[in-house]
């Protein structure tokens, strides 16, 4: 729960959501480039929407932002004003006053034009099209990040951990493989099978065996036929 002044709680969200939000690295142009799981400004913008337009009368009820694997979702208390739909959104604040007092500290940067930049960077980011829901109680907007695609381009944690040259020569499974590491620290081959595109048990292990034959991964068991074994990621001290 974040808690403190309007000001504070914008910054605090803030910056929780840039420390957790992730980073994809995917080739492009013969370079390498970070790519926001999010735009900033799309999400930054809903987090203040929420604060400018939720219902203060809904004194108990907080705005909620919630972070899925293949979402981000922000709820605020109180329903669409009259004649605004999830259709047009057209500009109507039910709390003006604080909207101008929020842009005289650099936190709304336009009236009005809000909800458009929060569809324009999506759009540019080529994520699919922000979804508003309302109802009597609350609305939200869902930004969905395409996970299922995005497995092919690296976590950027990853992209530091393996360096330029190892990363441009992983295919797509293996990418997907690497990324999983990086977030649960290991994977078996029940877990290679449900992220690959794959059902075949001996086409997932031999990929994670060429991991290891490419001194990226290491295998850890304790016996021959061991149900506990997994492979994670290559100690450095080897």
């Amino acid at each position: 729960m974040i808690e403190g002044s309007i000001l504070d709680i914008i910054r605090e969200t803030t910056s929780v959501l840039e420390a957790n939000l992730r980073e994809f690295t995917t080739f492009y142009n013969g370079k390498f480039l970070s790519v926001p799981e999010y735009p900033r400004d799309a999400w930054y913008e809903a987090i203040v929407n929420a604060i400018c337009h939720r219902s203060y009368h809904a004194r108990n009820t907080p705005v909620f932002v919630r972070m899925f694997d293949d979402k981000l979702v922000v709820e605020n208390p109180g329903s669409f004003m009259p004649s605004v739909t999830p259709d047009n959104l057209f500009h109507k604040p039910r709390n003006p006053f604080l909207m101008f007092i929020l842009r005289e500290y650099g936190e709304v940067r336009c009236i009005s034009e809000g909800t458009a930049r929060i569809f324009r960077e999506m759009k540019d980011a080529k994520l699919p099209k922000p979804e508003f829901q309302g109802n009597d109680n609350s609305v939200t907007v869902t930004f969905k990040n395409e996970i299922a695609n995005r497995t092919n381009s690296l976590d950027s944690e990853a992209y530091k951990v393996l360096g330029e040259a190892i990363s441009f020569s992983l295919d797509d499974d293996e990418t997907k493989i690497f990324n999983y590491v990086i977030e649960h620290e290991k994977i078996n081959v029940s877990d290679a099978l449900r992220i690959l595109s794959t059902s075949i048990w001996h086409t997932a292990k031999g990929k994670l065996t060429r991991l290891v034959d490419r001194n990226i991964l290491d295998f850890h068991s304790t016996k021959q036929r061991d149900p506990h074994a997994f492979y994670a990621l290559k100690r450095s001290d080897d």
